[in-house]
């Protein structure tokens, strides 16, 4: 019988976990996967549920110079046949700032969105050079009337972890958008432009079981916070079953078994660097005695999202003491 080529980490797994990058991208390796996400995340209306992808790129890097280069990685970068943009990020640990890392990505999916549509009119402009025509058309000045017009932007953030600004709120959806504070005084709750929305998901808030799911969002939300660690059912649909069977732990999936198996150690070697740090910064607070570091320290840790038990072992306060900082 020929040896198993399942890596000894996977062995007893049905599935990869897709908070990693690899799973992740194999499980929305194929667009009707991808559009089944979409059309669930969005709560798309079925007359605007999305039927195309014109584009799908998968760590698509972004780069802007301001004046100096910032570039961001999407994890997926889909463009709809409607022109719209959206951006899907699975984040398993929380960093500083992280709110201000969403806006930042939003923000580079707004400009290279705008940069792309411009591009596009520069194309076309110089179709209509070539055909020889001098004066200016309708079509033209309608353009300079619109020359800020954005195209439709979604930000989806997927987070294994619980954001500190959402603590106090029990739901695992959350909807950012623009709005007036003084419509919202008057009870009028209608967002100032429906161009830009970010879409927040807190899979640790996400808690129905298996014999709940009833919509295609309960069955993703599921299998990105369970494939891996719990037994997952029988999906009929075929774009689910299709789906993990792309993250099954089997010998056909040799190459994706070894690459996630690369990324997992290379993600724990980061971790526990991090976790290094984080103990020579207690030790060297201990040793000037100052106790209050430890609390500061504690707290920190607490609002990103970090394990109790993690933080107790670290800085040697009781679970107690860290709910109560």
């Amino acid at each position: 019988m020929a040896k198993s080529k399942i890596p000894s980490i996977f062995q007893g797994q049905d599935y990869l976990d897709p908070k990693y990058n690899t799973a992740f991208h194999a499980l929305f390796g194929r667009d009707d996967a991808l559009i089944s996400f979409l059309n669930a995340a969005l709560h798309l209306k079925k007359a605007e549920q999305i039927q195309k992808l014109e584009k799908v790129q998968h760590e698509c890097e972004i780069t802007i110079n301001i004046p100096h280069p910032l570039m961001v990685r999407f994890d997926i970068h889909a463009i709809t046949a409607n022109d719209e943009r959206i951006d899907i990020e699975m984040q398993r640990m929380g960093y500083c700032d992280y709110l201000d890392r969403i806006q930042i990505y939003n923000a580079m999916l707004l400009l290279n969105s705008k940069d792309e549509l411009q591009k596009k009119e520069i194309k076309a402009k110089k179709k209509q050079n070539d055909s020889k025509i001098e004066n200016e058309t309708l079509e033209d000045l309608k353009k300079k009337l619109t020359r800020y017009e954005l195209p439709k932007l979604y930000s989806i953030w997927i987070c294994d972890f619980e954001i500190p600004e959402l603590k106090e709120i029990a739901e695992y959806r959350d909807e950012f958008s623009l709005y007036s504070k003084n419509l919202i005084h008057h009870g009028n709750l209608k967002t100032l432009t429906p161009k830009n929305s970010y879409i927040i998901y807190e899979l640790q808030k996400f808690s129905k079981t298996a014999n709940k799911l009833v919509t295609a969002e309960d069955k993703w939300l599921y299998i990105l916070k369970n494939a891996g660690s719990q037994t997952i059912p029988q999906f009929t649909d075929e774009t689910f079953a299709a789906a993990l069977n792309r993250i099954a732990v089997n010998d056909e999936n040799e190459n994706l078994l070894e690459k996630q198996e690369k990324e997992i150690a290379m993600t724990e070697d980061i971790e526990y660097i991090r976790a290094q740090r984080v103990v020579a910064m207690v030790n060297a607070a201990e040793e000037k005695g100052i106790q209050q570091e430890k609390y500061s320290l504690a707290k920190g840790f607490r609002d990103k999202g970090y394990p109790l038990s993690d933080i107790s072992q670290i800085t040697g306060l009781t679970i107690d003491e860290i709910k109560a900082l």
